[in-house]
């Protein structure tokens, strides 16, 4: 049998990593080769490696098992290890759809704002402009807002409108509720109009 879990394990802070494969021995070479190139797709782990003195990692098995049986045990090793808080993996294991949170959705777009797009080779998080039929681009017409997270007064960002924010978190309604004449709220945000 050659399907199962595997442990990385740092044996130095005692720091692991738990995965799974239907080829155990070609997944732990795939990984030493990563991570031997500087090139291993989990951060954590391979700046960890990259600290450490030549032969500090151990690469071993820790069950053979059927295949249907590897997500299962995937995650029961992990929470074991407790190696997602404290060691290398970044999720809890098992290869089921993960559902991302608004929250978290909003956070990932915010840190790759100005960024290069992969697909587009443009910058991201720039709002789409309205122009005139000579192709001037129309920005005095809108008012900047700063949003802020109502809870944790945490300042989100500056958008170009109310509107562009909509776009940006992928809300559809204009359900604003306008608090004053520069202030506006929109679930758990609070839009400030700015100069």
């Amino acid at each position: 049998m050659k399907s199962g879990i595997y442990i990385i394990k740092n044996t130095i802070n005692n720091k692991v990593y738990i995965g799974q494969s239907n080829n155990i021995q070609l997944r732990l070479n795939a990984h030493k080769r990563m991570l031997r190139n500087n090139i291993h797709g989990n951060i954590k782990l391979q700046r960890s490696y990259n600290k450490q003195p030549e032969g500090s990692f151990s690469f071993e098995v820790l069950e053979y098992c059927e295949c249907d049986f590897l997500n299962s045990k995937e995650i029961y090793y992990i929470a074991e290890h407790d190696s997602v808080y404290n060691g290398y993996n970044m999720e809890f294991g098992g290869t089921t759809a993960k559902v991302i949170s608004p929250e978290l959705r909003l956070k990932l777009s915010l840190s790759h704002l100005g960024k290069p797009s992969p697909k587009k080779g443009i910058k991201t998080g720039k709002p789409s402009w309205n122009s005139n039929k000579k192709g001037v681009q129309c920005s005095s017409r809108r008012i900047k807002v700063k949003v802020i997270n109502k809870e944790t007064k945490e300042v989100i960002g500056i958008f170009e409108s109310k509107q562009a924010f909509c776009v940006f978190i992928n809300y559809k309604s204009k359900n604003f509720k306008k608090i004053s004449d520069s202030v506006t709220h929109l679930g758990k945000y609070e839009l400030i109009n700015i100069i």
